[in-house]
């Protein structure tokens, strides 16, 4: 894996200062920068500060910004401490693909379960926890439904069965769930919804 762009937070996954500049007053890299830690990836997925990649085995690693636990390794640290090289997301689970969001991150099993860590601000994990908080290690998300590929961004995510059915869960203030917001309470759904796509 090869990362470039803003370092400020760690998210090149780099431990060298080998070509690192000073953009705007913090690390970046006009150039690819190698990841650090020798894994060969078959998925990779950048959130709004972090990344995480599924090697070749099938586990997951996580760099960058980990202030809201969406790492998933198993801590969260305030403020925005620095991961600059991969950590494995802990569980032990294998993963077929991955997807990074604001403060979370989620991820699908390769029987299709969907699994989610982080911040769960506005039911971004879609566990069905009212409590929000964070979650610094992977939980499932609710129901059971089995997923084809999954997509998260901002504090919200979105699945596609087998089927052609398509669920999303989290916030919903612009309709990013596919329903009209005051369809749901507070404006976001704790649980994956279906899209009503006709």
């Amino acid at each position: 894996a090869f990362c470039w762009g803003g370092d400020h937070v760690g998210q090149l996954g780099t431990d060298s200062d080998w070509g690192i500049e000073t953009c705007s007053g913090y690390r970046c890299s006009r150039y690819p920068q190698a990841v650090s830690g020798g894994h060969t990836f078959r998925d990779l997925d950048a959130g709004a500060g972090h990344v995480c990649g599924i090697t070749t085995e099938g586990t997951a690693y996580c760099w960058g910004k980990n202030d809201k636990g969406q790492m998933g390794a198993g801590f969260w640290s305030e403020p925005m401490d620095r991961h600059a090289t991969p950590l494995p997301v802990v569980g032990g689970h294998i993963f077929a693909s991955i997807s990074g969001g604001d403060a979370s991150t989620c991820a699908l099993a390769p029987d299709g379960r969907a699994f989610c860590w982080g911040s769960n601000d506005f039911g971004a994990l879609g566990n069905g926890d009212p409590l929000g908080g964070i979650y610094a290690e992977p939980g499932p998300v609710s129901g059971a439904q089995a997923f084809l590929t999954l997509a998260a961004h901002g504090a919200h995510a979105c699945a596609l069965t087998a089927q052609g059915e398509l669920y999303c869960w989290g916030w919903n203030k612009y309709g990013q769930l596919g329903r009209d917001p005051s369809s749901l309470e507070g404006e976001m759904s704790l649980v994956p919804v279906l899209v009503p796509l006709g």
